[in-house]
């Protein structure tokens, strides 16, 4: 079982030297993350990840759009030259492109909301991906039946998204409402449902709007379920997660004695 970590800053990359590979985060054709590093910063680094012997792959989930596509093509040429291992994406024109390139064994199908079904899941792996990632609202023993069949990915470690449009929402509330100089280049703010009290994260960035789950969705206490069922990758993503917490994710791993405490801020979903 491979353990992946997203990247999304330099300093991350001799910090999580525990995990098994990393997950670039490229601010360019990835647009989940608050953070993110350019396209030139990853190909510059990624012989020196190598040489950590850490496998390497990149996000590169955005909606695109054909101009996009084609920006895309260029880039995977040189990443290919790098030779990267894979690259997780969610918009099935990449799986064209990828298919076009002769290099879909080398795609992660990652969307965050979509692979709900075992026969869903198994659908999209047998069109030639490396792996395909289930979505939160897979139930766990649904995972575990069809891991024995196809390479599936879980998102161990997170906050999990939960909406994402290409309309950019917090400015057209601020152009509504004349609230002049609020959301102006969007960090994390909280929204709240009118009859629910749990507060969502929401931001915005060039490329649309995002919410996500108000609680970090934690399943590390079903790792050796995992590993035992042949669960092909768990991917540890720290949007949004503060430092100090996830240390302690990186000191369990590194040591597991008993079942890992889940903070107040998270959740395991599976129970």
């Amino acid at each position: 079982m491979e353990k992946v970590v997203t990247i999304d800053s330099l300093s991350k990359i001799d910090s999580y030297t525990i995990f098994d590979s990393y997950l670039l985060v490229d601010k360019h054709f990835s647009s989940f993350h608050l953070k993110g590093l350019c396209s030139k910063t990853i190909l510059r680094y990624i012989n020196k990840i190598k040489s950590l012997n850490k496998k390497v792959y990149i996000l590169i989930d955005r909606i695109m759009f054909n101009d996009d596509l084609e920006e895309l093509k260029v880039y995977l040429y040189k990443l290919e030259e790098k030779e990267v291992d894979g690259y997780f994406f969610s918009d099935l024109g990449v799986l064209s492109l990828l298919k076009e390139m002769e290099i879909l064994d080398k795609g992660i199908y990652y969307s965050q909301t979509q692979i709900v079904s075992s026969l869903e899941l198994q659908s999209y792996f047998n069109l030639g991906l490396k792996c395909v990632f289930a979505s939160k609202d897979l139930p766990l023993e649904s995972i575990i039946n069809i891991s024995k069949e196809c390479k599936v990915g879980v998102n161990i470690f997170g906050y999990r998204n939960l909406f994402y449009s290409r309309r950019l929402l917090l400015s057209s509330y601020k152009d509504e409402f004349n609230l002049n100089g609020k959301f102006k280049d969007s960090g994390k703010y909280l929204i709240r449902e009118q009859k629910r009290e749990s507060k969502l994260i929401i931001f915005e960035n060039d490329y649309g709007t995002y919410v996500f789950t108000s609680y970090i969705d934690n399943h590390i206490n079903h790792l050796s379920k995992f590993d035992q069922n042949f669960v092909s990758m768990v991917l540890f993503d720290d949007n949004f997660v503060k430092e100090e917490l996830f240390e302690n994710v990186i000191k369990y791993i590194s040591s597991p004695k008993g079942l890992y405490k889940l903070s107040e801020s998270e959740a395991d979903t599976y129970e």
